[in-house]
């Protein structure tokens, strides 16, 4: 009997830039891995020494995420936002969002379904997403005059609440920050 020959397509990452004014997309295709985190972070380094402050990494195309790739954007994470920027990802696989979960890097990168929403998110500062040093939402009771993080003490006693994306959204519908967690 003949052996079925079967193709193995070689491990890679491809890594497209991407430029759309002040902001560089990275549209990554295939495993971001070991021997390939290397190249992002390298391609990220170089972006933030020509001046781009805002980058979004599309991860749609990517097969495989693992553990050791994910350090690449942490890696640079601090250093961007350092300079007033943000790194955002777009088009999280479900096995890549898992592993991202698992880290607790869920809590530090801003995560969208489409391109359209994470270049929109660049408009509010990343500090306003944050509260304790990780990305957050917040609440207020319905005819409350403060907002919360959600994690908060006060917010867990709140029975009806209104969500906010952002501290700012908050705030454009009227209310202040507690003092505690904001």
């Amino acid at each position: 009997m003949g052996r079925l020959k079967r193709e193995v397509e070689p491990l890679s990452l491809r890594i497209r830039t991407h430029l759309r004014g002040e902001i560089a997309v990275l549209d990554l295709q295939g495993r971001l891995d070991v021997p390939f985190e290397l190249d992002l972070m390298r391609r990220i380094e170089r972006l933030v020494g020509e001046g781009y402050r805002r980058i979004v990494v599309d991860c749609g195309g990517m097969d495989y995420l693992s553990s050791r790739g994910v350090s690449a954007f942490i890696a640079m994470l601090d250093d961007i936002r350092a300079r007033g920027g943000d790194l955002k990802l777009v088009g999280v696989r479900p096995q890549a969002e898992l592993v991202l979960e698992r880290l607790g890097v869920a809590r530090l990168v801003q995560r969208f379904a489409y391109m359209d929403a994470a270049l929109q998110a660049f408009d509010t500062p990343i500090q306003d997403y944050l509260s304790q040093e990780g990305l957050d939402s917040f609440v207020a009771a319905e005819k409350g005059r403060v907002f919360h993080a959600s994690r908060c003490r006060s917010a867990a006693r709140i029975r009806r609440k209104v969500s906010y994306p952002s501290k700012e959204h908050a705030r454009r519908a009227g209310l202040r920050p507690c003092r505690r967690c904001c």
